[in-house]
């Protein structure tokens, strides 16, 4: 597997900080997440901010239906060019999206590796959008889950 930093490179890319971009390439953290996902063949689940695709690879290695919620172009055509079978790329803000419109269902699963500075937003739209969330696994940073 390709860390962040190879696949930034690849596309003459670097993390924007002032996004909060931070990306998660531990396989066993990886996995850790698409486990307690408790995926099965076909079931629809959102990502929210899938960067690189370094999450959505493990999804759709479930042979889950993942749809990938980003909102920054130069991520969106990372995955694009990436092409990670069974994916389907939406350009959308993570803490504004409808889940069950993008995914086209209207029960389904939601993942992410959240950033500091949406992770209020995000949940709250989990909360409000909880008759069509299943099941949720987001990793957070410790100073959110502190405060």
């Amino acid at each position: 597997m390709d860390t962040p930093r190879d696949i930034l490179q690849r596309h003459g890319l670097r993390a924007k900080h002032s996004w909060g971009q931070n990306f998660l390439g531990d396989a066993d953290v990886l996995e850790g997440i698409t486990d307690a996902l408790e995926l099965s063949e076909g079931e629809p689940v959102v990502e929210l901010g899938p960067g690189l695709g370094h999450l959505t690879r493990f999804l759709a290695a479930t042979g889950a239906r993942v749809t990938a919620v980003e909102k920054d172009r130069d991520m969106i055509a990372v995955l694009e060019k990436e092409a990670i079978a069974g994916v389907r790329v939406v350009s959308g803000n993570a803490a504004t999206v409808d889940f069950a419109e993008v995914a086209g269902v209207p029960e389904l699963k939601v993942a992410g590796n959240l950033p500091y500075h949406l992770t209020s937003s995000i949940l709250f739209q989990v909360l409000e959008q909880r008759e069509h969330v299943t099941r949720a696994v987001f990793t957070l940073q410790k100073e959110v889950v502190d405060r």
